[in-house]
């Protein structure tokens, strides 16, 4: 897997500073309504802002910098261009397959773009001109060649640009994930932002499904998981039920059964869970239940979409299990997740239920999978399951 990152670059000149760029970033995030603390933990992003003594450029970087589509490029940089009167340098790499470099300059009316590699989301769709470089690059025609040549990683594109643009070593590639492979620590400022508290304290928890790895079934091969996120207010208390006709005689049982949450960093948390067998409103299920088990409330309204995606993450959980037995029964597991002080609002999957019928779910899986190539095709068979 390669890189992801998003940083931004502001040209040094007269009068133009670490703590000139400081102040116009932070009014720049208050503008987003975002209020600044002093603690990390108290944070909803964070502010790194880097000014080596080797460089013609003030970087910085913030979880608020999500440059998603070519559109949210010019909002950011070009009033921070007019506010220092200095060229702005927008960066963007995506899996290390695709970077762009916009400059931007409300004062000259620079507009420049190079790029490499393939965007395949289509939301960076500009052709790439050297010459509007000419008179913002150090040597033109080595920029020509180092922006035309074909790089096996795109990424390596911005490592040839920045001796070309007055920068240091590996600074195009600013982020907090880079933190700590170089010497960025020694000049790096940090700082802390939040967004207003929102009215979520009085909801109720309501857990939707996030995603599964559930298909193809097979017993006993390895671990299966299905994950749900809290859209409500924080809450105490989850439900884990099994339920299907399997259950009632036992066809299916599950093994090495654990709940894992609080993605932060690896290892995450975990929890081994004892099913137990119960009969709930005539229905045979194998539940389990965790009184005292912490549902962080659902992320605030107002973080970039990247931030928003990285937060739903960690504040997931995860219930992993082996399924064994009667391989005919197969598609009839249904995983619940359940929050206990608002049980209606539970995250609920069963792989063939979008479908309408398992017969509909065996034919739609199988159109997939023809596309699919021979050695990774794996067909289903109506036959190998009950689908009454």
């Amino acid at each position: 897997m390669g890189m992801f990152y998003s940083n931004i670059h502001i040209r040094k000149g007269a009068g133009i500073d670490t703590e000139h760029v400081k102040t116009q970033l932070i009014k720049l995030l208050q503008s987003k309504d975002y209020r600044q603390v002093q603690e990390e933990k108290d944070a909803d992003i964070s502010l790194l802002i880097y000014d080596s003594p080797q460089s013609e450029w003030i970087s910085a970087c913030s979880d608020a910098f999500d440059f998603c589509s070519a559109a949210d490029i010019r909002p950011l940089c070009a009033p921070l261009s007019a506010a220092l009167c200095s060229d702005v340098l927008a960066i963007g790499c995506y899996d290390s397959s695709f970077v762009f470099i916009n400059l931007i300059n409300d004062t000259d009316g620079a507009n420049a773009w190079i790029k490499s590699g393939y965007d395949d989301s289509g939301l960076f769709r500009r052709r790439s001109g050297v010459n509007t470089w000419r008179k913002k690059v150090k040597d033109i025609e080595a920029f020509r060649a180092a922006a035309k040549k074909e790089y096996d990683i795109a990424d390596s594109m911005l490592s040839a640009l920045e001796p070309l643009l007055g920068m240091h070593e590996y600074q195009t590639m600013f982020s907090a994930d880079f933190l700590e492979e170089n010497e960025y620590a020694e000049h790096v400022q940090r700082l802390f932002f939040a967004l207003p508290e929102g009215t979520d304290a009085a909801e109720l928890p309501n857990l939707k499904f996030l995603s599964s790895d559930l298909s193809p079934h097979g017993m006993g091969e390895r671990a299966y998981s299905v994950s749900a996120y809290n859209t409500g207010g924080a809450s105490k208390g989850l439900g884990i039920v099994f339920s299907g006709s399997y259950v009632e005689n036992d066809e299916i049982t599950f093994h090495d059964v654990r709940l894992e949450y609080d993605f932060t960093k690896y290892p995450w948390k975990t929890i081994d869970i004892a099913l137990e067998k119960k009969q709930i409103g005539g229905m045979w299920v194998y539940c389990a239940t965790l009184p005292n088990f912490h549902l962080p409330a659902k992320v605030k309204s107002g973080l970039p979409p990247k931030k928003e995606a990285d937060e739903i993450g960690k504040r997931s959980l995860r219930i992993c299990f082996t399924p064994k037995g009667n391989a005919r029964k197969a598609l009839d597991i249904c995983v619940h997740l359940i929050p206990l002080k608002n049980p209606q609002k539970q995250a609920v999957y069963c792989e063939w239920l979008p479908f309408g019928s398992k017969r509909k779910y065996i034919e739609r899986m199988n159109e997939f999978q023809k596309k699919t190539p021979e050695p990774y095709r794996r067909l289903l068979d109506p036959n190998d399951y009950d689908l009454d």
